[in-house]
């Protein structure tokens, strides 16, 4: 925080105080006064000597599946949570633990959704909580996002796809469950799992996706089979085939 007509902004209040009378000196800071103001420190370091001799009282932040029960520095709350309510988010467990009926849970932040901790894939790396321990976005969320680099399309696209369809597989016409689907592309157009996006035909289960895939590779022996199941039509009834 810069100084401005002789003026300067507490970090822990917030409010404007002149610098010669509620700040001190600090030579390592930018403008070479303290971040925060004198009656602020006063207030701070007192709490810290009075927690020497006694217990403090916890955070009264809680929300849906947590509650916070760090020391609190800033009236009623932590510290964490004092910064959370200053940046103006929505505030959330400092170890990002949602306990929702006994279960351990985590907030995707891609869907937003609180979700049992096996809902999301490890890292491969240490950290510092169980939650940190987990990726950022869920299973689910991870998965759409894979196909949608894939196939080089838009969440808005993808959702027009489903509407259009109204959520059913156009093969074999049954609903589409979640995002267990595949996303049909014109392999003349871009050969290979990935497309530009401008071959992306529909969205199929995956055994309908194999089976459209051999039926364009294998248009000729698919007429042999036809131609097959005619001439031996008293053992199969391939009346549905037509003509």
């Amino acid at each position: 925080m810069t100084v401005v007509d002789g003026k300067k902004k507490c970090s822990v209040c917030g409010e404007w105080k002149d610098v010669t009378l509620h700040f001190t000196r600090h030579r390592e800071s930018r403008d070479g006064w303290q971040y925060r103001c004198r009656e602020c420190r006063s207030e701070i370091e007192l709490r810290n000597r009075r927690s020497q001799d006694k217990d403090w009282s916890v955070c009264n932040e809680s929300g849906f599946g947590w509650i916070c029960d760090k020391e609190i520095r800033y009236g009623t709350k932590c510290a964490a949570h004092h910064a959370q309510i200053r940046r103006g988010v929505e505030t959330y467990p400092i170890d990002g633990i949602f306990l929702v009926d006994g279960v351990k849970c985590k907030k995707c932040t891609r869907c937003k959704k609180i979700l049992p901790l096996e809902n999301f894939s490890s890292k491969n790396r240490p950290a510092k909580s169980e939650a940190g321990a987990r990726s950022a976005n869920c299973r689910a969320c991870r998965a759409l996002t894979h196909k949608l680099r894939q196939y080089n399309i838009s969440i808005e696209e993808l959702r027009a796809l489903w509407t259009k369809q109204r959520g059913t597989c156009p093969v074999c016409d049954v609903h589409l469950e979640g995002i267990d689907f595949h996303v049909d592309h014109d392999h003349s157009c871009c050969k290979g799992p990935k497309s530009c996006g401008k071959c992306v035909r529909g969205l199929l289960h995956g055994s309908c996706n194999t089976l459209v895939g051999h039926f364009e590779i294998r248009q000729r022996e698919l007429g042999n089979i036809k131609t097959y199941l005619l001439k031996n039509r008293k053992v199969v009834d391939i009346a549905a085939l037509g003509s």
